[in-house]
């Protein structure tokens, strides 16, 4: 039935393939990682996304998986870098425009 009503409103028809071209362009820009973090118009967040993560990961995991670096020592390294980036990512999002 919807075949119908594209057949017979040229207009219609071609709005309905616009869309779905801008639907399927926005997909292939997304990608897998970016269905979950952003696309490219959030990239600053999406790498600080991934650099807290991976400083959060880095954080737990490394003291446990290796003995010649104290968990001191990764704290030293990777806090300050999870802070400095929670810092830009909650400051970006405050600022407001005047």
């Amino acid at each position: 039935m919807l075949n119908n009503k594209l057949l017979d409103n040229p207009k219609l028809a071609k709005t309905v393939l616009e869309s779905q071209e801008r639907l399927h362009a926005a997909k292939i820009e997304m990608g897998f990682l970016g269905k979950i973090i952003g696309g490219t118009s959030s990239a600053p967040f999406s790498i600080c996304f991934i650099v807290i993560v991976a400083s959060t990961l880095g954080l737990i995991f490394l003291p446990l998986c290796t003995d010649k670096i104290p968990y001191k020592l990764a704290s030293e390294i990777f806090v300050p870098i999870i802070s400095l980036f929670s810092g830009y990512l909650f400051g970006k999002g405050s600022k407001t425009i005047q």
